[in-house]
């Protein structure tokens, strides 16, 4: 809003700055007497005065407070007052402030035209302003709505994946195995990636890929399932910010709804600011009940509907018992 309230200011101060100049060298200046020197400069401040003056009123009194509100017969009363006080403070000044026969002289009688040029660059600039006013709250009420639901996803998303874990670790205690130990290590550092994700915090792709090391480790100590994950990044795309969440959920759908007997294939390469993200495992017939896509799929689509949309592209293959993911996603 602030960004609007300049520009505003900046278009009213370049109006009255070009309406000033232009009313003074081509219609107040060739009438200039020296021996009316101080009458000529009077004349000149109090008529751009009433000019002002006349103006705002539309702009700010007439158009806002009548016109906007539908009140159409207490705005053409407006109009008319403005118009009548304009006309006489116009009278008084340019005809050497005394009042005369007429009001004006014949050579003043461009009073019309300014009248009807105040009014309708009054009411236009008003209008505009109301316009933008409107497009900010639009935008700002969209924004509201996107924020909402993407806490709404996240309160989906968090206690989906800390559940599955502690699952993880109570399966390992049971058989009272050594590893439980750096499981309980590695929760520590998902659980501190999830504080991240909860706060609306972005990442950087070199913290991602460290997290999505010790989600797959984790899972491999429980269930000694083979995984390669291939990783192939330059310098720049490491440490450019990434939106937490978008690229772990599709690994652990690999593990919950897949054949754990079967390797499980993971590539993330990111070149100048692309990254391309490919997943590939065998899909587990038994556990077909469950859907393949399951909630963090359909989760983290909408995800990057609203956080990159236009910058992604996702693709989803599930056939012959085979899950393939890509993501292709600008970081840029």
């Amino acid at each position: 809003m602030g960004n609007i309230k300049k520009l505003r200011l900046l278009i009213h101060v370049s109006f009255w700055v070009i309406n000033i100049s232009d009313t003074f060298f081509a219609w107040q200046l060739p009438y200039y007497k020296p021996e009316n020197h101080w009458t000529f400069c009077a004349e000149i401040v109090v008529n751009h005065t009433a000019s002002m003056l006349y103006f705002y009123m539309i702009y700010l009194w007439a158009v806002p407070v009548y016109l906007f509100n539908r009140k159409y017969y207490a705005y053409v009363g407006a109009m008319l007052l403005s118009i009548a006080i304009y006309v006489l403070i116009c009278a008084y000044s340019w005809n050497s402030f005394h009042f005369i026969p007429g009001l004006f002289r014949e050579d003043q009688e461009g009073i019309t035209f300014a009248c009807l040029i105040y009014a309708g660059i009054g009411t236009g600039f008003r209008l505009f302003d109301f316009w933008q006013e409107s497009e900010y709250k639009k935008r700002e009420l969209l924004k509201e709505l996107k924020d909402a639901e993407l806490l709404y996803l996240q309160s989906q998303m968090s206690p989906h994946f800390l559940f599955n874990t502690l699952n993880n670790i109570y399966g390992l205690s049971l058989k009272n195995a050594l590893e439980t130990s750096l499981v309980v290590r590695n929760l520590k550092d998902i659980m501190s990636y999830f504080q991240q994700f909860e706060h609306g915090c972005k990442i950087v792709l070199s913290q991602e890929i460290q997290n999505l090391n010790a989600f797959i480790a984790l899972h491999q100590i429980r269930n000694n399932v083979k995984v390669t994950f291939d990783v192939s990044c330059d310098e720049q795309s490491m440490g450019l910010p990434l939106e937490p969440m978008l690229l772990l959920p599709s690994v652990e759908n690999a593990f919950k709804h897949g054949d754990i007997r079967q390797p499980i294939q993971i590539q993330l390469e990111a070149v100048a600011g692309k990254l391309i993200f490919k997943i590939n495992n065998h899909i587990n017939l038994a556990k077909r009940k469950d859907a393949v896509g399951g909630i963090g799929i359909a989760n983290v689509q909408r995800r990057l509907d609203l956080l990159y949309q236009g910058k992604y592209d996702l693709d989803i293959i599930d056939k012959n018992q085979i899950f393939s993911l890509q993501l292709q996603l600008n970081l840029l």
